[in-house]
């Protein structure tokens, strides 16, 4: 099956395939069949293949008898061994159905017992008919009735031939396929002609080319970029690929952090392929304030007024604005008001405290979300 609707859970999961793959796409087929549309869809690749994975069926029509309907049912379980076990076991079963035979096909697939009402479904319904019998002759001729043999013909779904019919082709190609695979040589063509003599014992035989995915993988930027890597890896390694984390560029905010920048190659990939996811490195955090300084020439003495003197902070990332400012004061206090200094101040009033060193240092602070710089670097004053 060339398309992800006949793809079997396992498949889309990233497992390889198997013979109970194929009953499973054998069950989809019959199930189109049926109902007149598939089981499983979606907006693209992806979403049918997480359908597959996790979504039940819709019910088929109630026209379908439940033997047959329980038969395509067990096609399409979910799990490999709710299936029938070959492609025999399949044929038996839908062999059996075609002649009414219940006992034969709960024998060929024992799952079809389950939740299935075996006095309903091997009732043979019969009718008994009246005919009118001529007399003996004469006047004492009269009309008498007899029994009629009951009709025991089986009475067919409308639906088990064609069930039947679809069933046995695809199992004789299925069985076909099989036997082809069982003696040809792995990894060469069964038709084609050899156009050179087979490797000697001293030559080394090459390693068969691994033959890419049938159903590829379709792979969008936009849906990974500016996503948390931790999210990305696990829908990637989901689908089946492999993940390389690689760093990318400094981000511009926080809020880059350990974000997808980029991811490649993108398109349609296959089951095992190697994806290379770029992340972004932690932000550096927002720039030092400068040194506070003052105009008053000192010496100072104790409990004199000394005006500090700040630049207006411009160091906060690209989205974020300047909040204020708070300040760290050594033996001083604020001459007047106190933190935190309003974000358009360019100065502030200290008093200096008792003989020895006053020092004032400060940092800024950036919103949304309260981000701080690191502190200035320190001024000291002497107090006398």
């Amino acid at each position: 099956m060339g398309t992800v609707q006949y793809l079997s859970p396992e498949q889309a999961s990233g497992h390889p395939a198997s013979p109970s793959t194929d009953i499973y796409s054998l069950g989809i087929v019959a199930y189109e069949a049926l109902a007149g549309r598939r089981p499983f869809t979606g907006e693209s690749q992806v979403a049918i293949a997480m359908a597959q994975i996790n979504d039940a069926p819709p019910e088929l029509p109630v026209t379908v008898s439940e033997m047959v309907r329980n038969l395509v049912y067990s096609c399409i379980a979910k799990r490999p061994e709710d299936r029938p076990a070959s492609a025999a076991h399949l044929a038996r079963a839908a062999q059996a159905l075609r002649r009414n035979d219940v006992a034969g096909a709960i024998a060929a697939v024992p799952i079809l017992a389950e939740g299935t009402d075996l006095t309903a479904a091997t009732a043979v319904m019969g009718t008994a008919a009246t005919r009118i019998l001529p007399g003996g002759g004469g006047s004492g001729a009269g009309v008498s009735t007899a029994t009629a043999p009951l009709d025991t013909t089986p009475r067919r779904n409308p639906w088990t031939w064609p069930l039947v019919a679809l069933v046995g082709v695809l199992t004789v190609a299925l069985v076909a396929i099989i036997i082809v695979l069982a003696i040809s040589p792995s990894g060469t063509d069964p038709e084609a002609t050899p156009t050179s003599p087979a490797p000697t014992s001293a030559e080394a035989t090459p390693e068969p080319t691994p033959e890419p995915s049938e159903t590829p993988i379709v792979i969008r930027a936009a849906d990974y970029e500016g996503q948390p890597f931790a999210q990305v890896q696990a829908a990637l390694e989901e689908l089946g690929l492999k993940v390389v984390r690689q760093d990318g560029s400094v981000a511009s905010s926080p809020t880059q952090n350990d974000t997808v920048q980029s991811i490649s190659p993108t398109g349609n990939l296959s089951v095992g392929e190697e994806v290379t996811v770029r992340v972004y490195q932690s932000y550096p955090g927002a720039a030092t304030p400068s040194t506070p300084t003052t105009s008053t020439v000192g010496p100072y003495t104790a409990g004199q007024t000394v005006v500090i003197n700040f630049p207006q902070y411009s160091g906060c990332p690209a989205d974020y604005t300047r909040a204020g400012y708070n300040f760290t004061l050594t033996n001083a206090t604020f001459a007047s008001g106190g933190n935190p200094v309003a974000a358009d101040a360019t100065s502030i009033s200290i008093v200096l405290g008792s003989p020895g060193t006053a020092s004032v240092s400060y940092t800024a602070s950036c919103s949304p979300g309260g981000l701080t710089t690191d502190p200035s670097d320190a001024l000291d004053l002497t107090v006398n």
